[in-house]
């Protein structure tokens, strides 16, 4: 019998996506919401090598359900690696097999169905 999804971990990359990152979040937020599941949703922000206010911005979109991280790294692998480490030891008490973990572009809209 499969395992239900107990968690959902989404890495967002961001490079200076301050006018973007706002819209891609309230679309994963409204998607979530949507779909009517009743999992933890924990959306990591990994802002690398801004210079802009992308980071604040996403500070401000996530509240309490996420985090930011900022790296001075201009690499995308490196920046999704971290997101995704960082998911994990978020939802370190969740079984592994019980979180979806993905990760989208911070230019990304999610349609809300």
């Amino acid at each position: 019998m499969p395992s239900t999804i107990q968690a959902v971990g989404i890495v967002i990359l961001a490079t200076n996506q301050s006018v973007t990152i706002a819209e891609c979040i309230a679309s994963l937020f409204a998607a979530n919401s949507y779909s009517g599941w009743h999992n933890s949703l924990w959306i990591t922000v990994v802002a690398h090598a801004c210079t802009d206010d992308t980071a604040k911005v996403a500070r401000e979109s996530l509240g309490a359900f996420g985090q930011v991280v900022q790296i001075g790294a201009h690499s995308r692998q490196a920046a999704h690696q971290l997101g995704a480490a960082t998911i994990v030891e978020h939802f370190r008490d969740v079984p592994r097999h019980t979180l979806l973990l993905t990760s989208t572009d911070a230019t990304a809209v999610l349609p809300r169905d």
